[in-house]
């Protein structure tokens, strides 16, 4: 629908208080994954695909659809008495974006403790085997 993000990897081009932006079809992230939240590099592009897919989609006037209204939501929250980080998280896009991200991350957490589950058992089961063999010999 959108494509891949193309990713450019830059400390330079990330604001210091951001992990990443996104200027589709561009996502910008920093070098360093520790420098990610939670260090995860995947959670984060999961997020920075979510602002593509709302960026396709409020594509009325172009890239000033997703952006103007991003900016307004961040601008109308300062005048609501927000501060600077109340106000970028309560943007309806970040809002959105951080839902998804943290759904994937739960999912990644049950499929990583699914698969150590199953190589345990596996483990354990490869080593009955073993021993019903020789027992058997």
């Amino acid at each position: 629908m959108t494509g891949e993000p193309i990713i450019i990897r830059n400390d330079n081009l990330v604001p210091k208080t951001a992990s990443a932006i996104t200027i589709a079809p561009y996502v910008f992230m920093r070098e360093n994954d520790s420098d990610l939240p939670e260090g995860n590099f995947i959670a984060t592009k999961k997020h920075e695909e979510i602002h593509m897919i709302q960026n396709y989609l409020y594509l009325v006037g172009g890239e000033l659809g997703f952006a103007g209204t991003y900016v307004g939501d961040y601008l109308l929250n300062r005048t609501l008495g927000m501060d600077s980080n109340q106000s970028y998280y309560n943007i309806f896009f970040e809002q959105q974006a951080f839902k998804y991200q943290e759904k994937f991350m739960k999912k990644d957490a049950l499929r990583v403790n699914f698969t150590e589950n199953i190589n345990r058992k596996m483990k354990i089961f490869g080593i009955i085997q073993r021993k019903k063999a020789q027992e058997l010999r």
